[in-house]
């Protein structure tokens, strides 16, 4: 029986801790993590910055070995980072109890959605934070339970759910749009951005549940 936590910790406190808290707007999101023996390289879009600033500030972490622009979409930056957890950090304590990061993102603070085998191996990764002074806060813990092939629900947080359910509910996803993104951005309050970032999650969560019901086996989540 595996288990999903939902936490979030400081800026400061993962890798990139310098690029977000000393540049202005900058939002970084993990695309995946490919373990390399012991050397994890996780691939990030980075925006609201440009690149020779994050390269720079980025550089400043001491787990950050390289970090190499790959490509560019609108003011988007995908890079891949070579980085080497050192010994009681975040990316140590989920390596050693075997948490898969399902999602991640960060500005003035970071977003984490993890998969671990058990609840013993949750156990072990909160001991290990609580002994290297991590500030983790787990918001929320969910059981996966799958009987038969089926899988489990849709998780979305409340500001995903508010913001699919208004994009259906206008026309977002019907051809042509009948609603732009700048017009659900002025009903919910926020940038445009801000709606993409909910939107994008909650469609990929909503699409991955509706292929694993159908295949009857567990999809490979990518981004």
């Amino acid at each position: 029986m595996g288990t999903i936590i939902e936490f979030v910790l400081p800026a400061e406190s993962f890798i990139f801790g310098p690029a977000l808290t000393q540049l202005s707007g900058v939002h970084i999101e993990l695309e995946r993590i490919v373990p390399l023996g012991e050397q994890p390289v996780p691939y990030i879009w980075v925006s609201g910055t440009a690149a020779e600033p994050f390269e720079q500030f980025a550089m400043e972490s001491p787990e950050v070995e390289s970090a190499t622009l790959l490509d560019q979409i609108d003011d988007r930056l995908l890079y891949r980072i070579v980085c080497t957890p050192a010994a009681g950090t975040l990316l140590s304590a989920l390596f050693e109890t075997g948490g898969t990061i399902l999602e991640a993102h960060g500005d003035d603070h970071w977003f984490f959605r993890v998969r671990f085998q058990n609840h013993d191996s949750v156990t072990a990764f909160h001991t290990a934070c609580d002994a290297n002074n991590i500030p983790v806060t787990i918001e929320r813990i969910t059981t996966l339970d799958t009987v038969d092939g089926a899988d489990l629900p849709v998780e979305l947080t409340k500001e995903q759910q508010e913001a699919l359910v208004l994009a259906v509910k206008h026309g977002y996803f019907e051809s042509p749009r009948l609603v732009s993104l700048d017009e659900l951005s002025d009903e919910l309050g926020i940038t445009p951005q801000a709606v993409s970032k909910r939107l994008r999650p909650a469609i990929k969560k909503t699409v991955y549940q509706a292929v694993r019901s159908l295949n009857g086996s567990e999809v490979g989540e990518r981004r």
